[in-house]
């Protein structure tokens, strides 16, 4: 078969081209290596071009083979990315700023430190505490890679509580608000800061934050901050059913399959779903993702007349539509804008992969469009069982945390019923947090948090005498852990080992405390500490503690990872923003990657009309004037954006100046390419702007590389 062969004769299989071969016939005795510039798996029976903005110079290359252009650099898909560079800042006391490179250094102490950014103080008096005359402050930080954020987490090391307001970078290149908030002046403890955010459409590197420390008597400071990115997939796979659509070639159903491609445009166009005529009543889509996940939220991209979604429903395990959102009638007056409409869900546990969206049109004389439907998985996960700690020698019955009915249920798969009163509160979110008085044997409240003391039984770990007390807990089914937050009580700062169990059965630390510093919090926390990463899924974690302080946990917290597609390239190609290689983002670095887009976008609205690309090329001279307003219009809709001013079409690469033109001929590239490839030998491209070079015909070759003709043999 294609993709096989077999070089002795008798009955033994014929065996797979090893990756970086091929075989595209049937019955061949050798395979063929790719071409400089091609890769292939095991089993091939063609090869594939590097990925966009990357090459390789030898023949039989395996995808490692691919190396980034020398403008570019891998794109990594990391869950979570601290940040590379502070492009912008209100004030800083010092060189403060660059204190939030990297991760955190001050974090988990509350303390005034050097090793945290501070605003600067009043002119007056350069000290450390000393405190701002401007309350209002803000940071404009960047990541290396760009991403789908879902969460801003902020490491608040002195005076917590002063952040309002977290923009990130849309498409049009403008600071989109994701959460405003007030300030809150009584918070005293170190913490980890990381609000619900609205969902933002791009991906995106750039982040700023806002803080107000009006009525603040402390310097509010900032350790570090980390960005966590939602995963990849989730965009609707295929078309499941439907109830009505306008035509089966425009405006049709399968108008919503992958990203959007008309938001955020507003208006009908043929590229979005509508329904097949006006005031019709109930219609309904049914969609199929790419994989059966947990859903946490999912996104409507509605580019017309929005605001009829009234029902959302996931197919549940017994094959039934189970109703996760519903409105009715639908949503009066809603602006006539395009928008990602992503209502909260009833939380639901069990894996589907098949979602319902219904709209009314009843009353409605224009025609409602969705361009895309985008699913995000559920990241965070609350404790489902929680069956044993150090206590208790055996297993025992403890409730489990049913998230679809918010209710408890016994472990069915125990015998015994010792079940510990303190272990049930582990189960579901949290319960007392962030009131302590509640929690403590001090006070005359009932502890509704796990505490070890004083019944723990004692266990020498390891042979080094180390007195601790454990718990594990179990979550409702295995995920790619990315962080565990311990939401902790009295004596916070007691929690010593995080352990994972791992596809063997072992326990593996992801995180040890080397000190450890039990009663040093004096009130409760949420704990989040960096764990060493792993690559493996599990559902069962083990918590280690210093038992011979009077501690307590009311719940814990498990964000999933996001685990890299199988056979496919791990990496894509981003540009280098480094260009001098000292580790960090410049100011300079970073604007000069959007300065000429911004210097083209005269009235500032975001995309580049013709006339001002004309204008443009006027002013700016040099070899810009020979590249075409077509050449950099991609999708071809009358203006460019800042994506389409940064990449050029299949065919151009960029020339000295950074302008998108044809590829010479005896090269070709692909879309998004910054340098144009030479055709392999036994190829040719006889004409400019090639995206793909031609075989040789039969009785002639090429010899060499870069060849605009064939010669006869």
């Amino acid at each position: 078969m294609p993709g096989s062969y077999k070089d002795v004769n008798g009955t033994s299989p014929c065996q797979d081209c090893a990756a970086g071969t091929f075989a595209h016939q049937q019955a061949q005795t050798v395979c063929g290596q790719c071409a400089p510039g091609f890769y292939s798996f095991s089993g091939a029976s063609s090869c594939t071009s590097c990925p966009v903005n990357s090459n390789s110079s030898k023949w039989g290359s395996n995808i490692s083979d691919c190396a980034c252009d020398s403008e570019y650099e891998p794109e990594v898909e990391e869950a979570a990315q601290w940040i590379t560079a502070v492009t912008g800042f209100s004030s800083e006391f010092g060189k403060s700023s660059s204190q939030i490179l990297g991760p955190p250094d001050v974090y988990p102490n509350t303390l005034q430190s050097d090793f945290a950014w501070m605003p600067a103080p009043t002119a007056a008096r350069e000290e450390v505490g000393d405190l701002p005359a401007d309350p209002h402050h803000w940071l404009q930080l960047v990541i290396r890679h760009p991403v789908y954020v879902s969460r801003v987490e902020i490491f608040e090391t002195n005076a917590p509580g002063a952040c309002v307001k977290i923009q990130l970078l849309n498409i049009a290149g403008e600071w989109a608000t994701v959460w405003e908030g007030r300030a809150n002046v009584n918070r005293t403890e170190a913490r980890i800061f990381a609000p619900p955010l609205a969902p933002l459409a791009n991906k995106t590197q750039a982040i700023r934050l806002e803080f107000n420390t009006t009525g603040w008597t402390d310097v509010y400071q900032v350790d570090a901050v980390r960005v966590v990115a939602e995963a990849q997939t989730g965009w609707v796979k295929s078309v499941a059913g439907f109830s009505t659509q306008y035509r089966a070639t425009m405006f049709a159903a399968k108008e919503l399959l992958g990203p959007p491609d008309t938001y955020p445009s507003y208006g009908l166009s043929p590229t979005a779903w509508t329904h097949s005529r006006v005031n019709r009543g109930v219609e309904w889509l049914e969609l199929a993702l790419s994989r059966p996940q947990v859903v946490g939220a999912v996104h409507i991209y509605e580019t017309n007349a929005p605001g009829r979604c009234v029902k959302i429903s996931l197919k549940d395990p017994g094959g039934g539509w189970d109703v996760v959102w519903k409105q009715q009638p639908p949503t009066p007056e809603v602006p006539k804008v395009s928008r990602i409409f992503a209502p909260p869900l009833a939380p639901r546990s069990y894996l589907t992969s098949l979602i319902r969206i219904e709209a009314n049109t009843l009353g409605l004389f224009d025609f409602y469009q969705i361009d895309a439907v985008r699913v995000i998985p559920r990241t965070s996960h609350w404790v489902g069982t929680s069956c044993k700690d150090s206590r208790t020698p055996m297993d025992h019955a403890c409730p489990s945390w049913n998230e679809s009915t918010a209710v408890n249920s016994s472990c069915s798969d125990l015998q015994t019923t010792d079940c510990s009163a303190e272990i049930q509160k582990l189960v579901g979110p949290a319960n007392a947090y962030p009131n302590r008085t509640v929690w403590t044997k001090e006070g005359a409240g009932t502890v509704d948090a796990w505490t070890p003391t004083p019944y723990t039984v004692y266990t020498d770990y390891g042979g080094r005498g180390e007195l601790l007390a454990w718990v594990e807990i179990t979550l409702d089914h295995p995920i790619l852990v990315a962080a565990v937050s311990v939401y902790e009580g009295h004596d916070a700062g007691a929690l010593h080992r995080i352990r994972l169990l791992d596809p063997q059965g072992n326990w593996d630390t992801v995180w040890e405390l080397r000190k450890r510093q039990p009663g040093a919090w004096s009130s409760s926390r949420v704990l989040t500490p960096q764990l060493s990463a792993r690559s493996y899924k599990t559902q069962q974690i083990r918590l280690e503690v210093n038992s011979t302080s009077d501690y307590a946990i009311d719940a814990v917290s498990v964000v999933e990872g996001i685990a890299p597609s199988p056979q496919l390239p791990v990496f894509m190609c981003s540009p280098v923003f480094d260009k001098d290689g000292d580790g960090s983002i410049s100011q300079a670095e970073w604007e000069a990657y959007t300065r000429t887009f911004a210097a083209a976008d005269s009235n500032g609205d975001g995309r580049v009309l013709a006339g001002e690309y004309q204008r443009y090329q006027i002013t700016s001279g040099g070899l810009w004037a020979r590249s075409n307003f077509s050449d950099v219009d991609r999708d071809s809709d009358g203006n460019i954006s800042l994506v389409e001013w940064n990449t050029c079409r299949a065919g151009f690469a960029r020339n000295p100046a950074g302008a998108c033109e044809e590829c010479a001929a005896g090269k070709y590239s692909v879309a998004g390419a910054s340098v144009c490839t030479d055709c392999a030998a036994g190829k040719f491209s006889a004409a400019v702007g090639a995206t793909v070079c031609a075989d040789c015909g039969a009785g002639t070759y090429s010899a060499a590389s870069a060849a605009t003709v064939c010669t006869s043999i």
